[in-house]
């Protein structure tokens, strides 16, 4: 009501009044869109008797020990362009009772999908993006599932992390933990494609990663919003149709 009130019986009403719903449209919060493979409820899947995978960064590795001897990493995708907001994930810890040494932080990243590696679809060498968050700045949440307990992590975003359409991209997890103290694995998941990866370290002696592909799926989730440039378009498509309008019929159209 204040622009019309301002500018009414302006010729370039019309024009202001396109700007002010094109920052509108601008401005207002998106639909956020949800990957997940976290079932609700959860469900606790084992392997081979555990319910998770090494996923640990070795602060008190020595000698030949590589202190990122485990990392996972599964995929996900978005349909349309976009802009992450958050990451959640379930782990547990093999120890988890009161004294216990826990994680101080945790590392997450995401990796571009490699099409010409070893394997047809993998993760990419280096991360898009990487943000290592101290347990303290996490929402975590500890529940049972029997008589074990697992951990519910949630993390808002602190950089920009722009995702393409229709691209598959890798999620990746890792505790920092001193294995001598505790060991933290990523938890499986009864929801996914069945497709994942592991580097591991499978000879403490020989200082080498190896790349294991599973079939296993992880329980995380990925939160985004449209890429904002999605919104100044349609904005500036108002904008011109408006104006246009206005300079055609040079009438002023009040807000509504």
């Amino acid at each position: 009501m204040i622009f019309r009130a301002a500018f009414s019986y302006m010729n370039f009403g019309n024009l202001l009044r396109a700007i002010a719903v094109c920052m509108a449209a601008i401005t207002l919060p998106a639909n956020a869109a949800v990957f997940t493979q976290i079932a609700d409820p959860f469900v606790r899947v084992d392997v081979d008797g555990s319910p998770g995978l090494d996923s640990q960064f070795d602060l008190g590795a020595t000698g030949t020990e590589l202190p990122n001897y485990a990392t996972v990493y599964d995929d996900f995708l978005f349909a349309n362009d976009s802009v992450v907001t958050n990451f959640s994930w379930i782990g547990s810890y093999e120890l988890d009772e009161e004294g216990d040494v826990l994680a101080s932080e945790f590392m997450v990243s995401v990796y571009a999908n490699e099409t010409t590696g070893p394997f047809s679809n993998e993760p990419s060498d280096t991360p898009i993006y990487t943000e290592t968050i101290s347990s303290s700045a996490l929402g975590e949440e500890q529940f049972f599932i029997g008589d074990r307990a697992f951990r519910s992590y949630s993390a808002d975003i602190t950089g920009l992390l722009e995702l393409t359409g229709g691209e598959t991209y890798w999620f990746s997890v890792v505790a920092q933990l001193d294995w001598a103290d505790n060991n933290w694995g990523f938890a499986f998941s009864d929801l996914g494609n069945g497709n994942s990866f592991q580097d591991f370290q499978d000879d403490v002696d020989v200082e080498e990663l190896v790349r294991h592909n599973d079939t296993y799926d992880y329980a995380f989730s990925v939160t985004a919003v449209p890429e904002p440039g999605a919104f100044a378009v349609i904005g500036l498509t108002g904008l011109l149709a408006v104006a246009y309008r206005g300079r055609r019929r040079n009438v002023v159209v009040g807000v509504v």
